[in-house]
């Protein structure tokens, strides 16, 4: 199994790459270019900012970089950093959020599109919506509600400042985790999807799952049997 030399998340409208300090810099070129494929669409359609940091590249090395990025998913603003400039740009942020009179519609909302690979992590500080799947080992964390129009199999947060009517909705959930608001639960063993969307919510201090709508994945006679009604998954409370 090949080491990993980076990690790449995704915040705001930022994609943020951090390598190791003693990575060989053919390696890193070769995960690099991996993951920013897996990433393609969301490059060419949303042109996000590329900020490299954790390891000083030579002016060569960086205008080949630049160069790849710009040709294959014309990308243009790259820029190589510190990671301590990212720590000082995230603290900032983290700043402004806190300011008070800072209006909630400058909280803005993320839409991704493309799967979110394990290890990686998604924040929002309104709504979070993926166009795609959220691989197991993935993290997804919202001010808001969370929706995954594909499968979610990674963890998700909702709510992350508190708001306990925040909901977490995907068209396959099958999370290993999920938070809402202070409320955390594990998933049960028995963790699979009804073959429709459904959605996470709290009840009773319980986080639950529920169909979207009761007669989308069920025939005639399983709805006059009342089948639908008795489909929930009650997650375990997790310290």
């Amino acid at each position: 199994m090949v080491d990993e030399v980076l990690k790449v998340k995704m915040r705001n409208n930022k994609i943020e790459v951090v390598v190791c300090e003693d990575a060989e810099y053919e390696q890193i070129k070769s995960q690099l270019f991996y993951k920013l494929d897996s990433l393609s669409h969301f490059l060419t359609k949303g042109r996000p900012k590329v900020l490299i940091a954790g390891k000083e590249f030579s002016e060569g090395q960086k205008r080949e970089i630049s160069g790849i990025i710009k040709t294959d998913y014309n990308v243009s603003d790259v820029d190589f950093c510190t990671v301590e400039h990212l720590e000082r740009m995230h603290h900032t942020q983290e700043m402004l959020a806190l300011q008070p009179g800072v209006n909630d519609s400058a909280k803005k909302s993320v839409f991704k599109m493309g799967r979110v690979d394990t290890g990686e992590l998604i924040e929002s500080q309104g709504d979070l919506t993926i166009i795609g799947n959220v691989d197991l080992g993935a993290k997804l964390i919202a001010n808001g509600n969370i929706c995954v129009l594909g499968a979610l199999r990674g963890s998700a947060y909702a709510g992350a400042d508190g708001d306990k009517d925040a909901v977490i909705v995907a068209n396959i959930l099958e999370a290993s985790k999920l938070r809402i608001a202070g409320c955390v639960g594990i998933a049960p063993k028995d963790n699979k999807s009804i073959g429709a969307p459904e959605y996470a919510h709290i009840s009773d201090d319980t986080i639950i799952i529920e169909p979207v709508e009761n007669e989308s994945a069920f025939d005639d006679d399983e709805r006059q049997r009342g089948i639908i009604g008795s489909i929930k998954r009650f997650f375990t409370y997790d310290h």
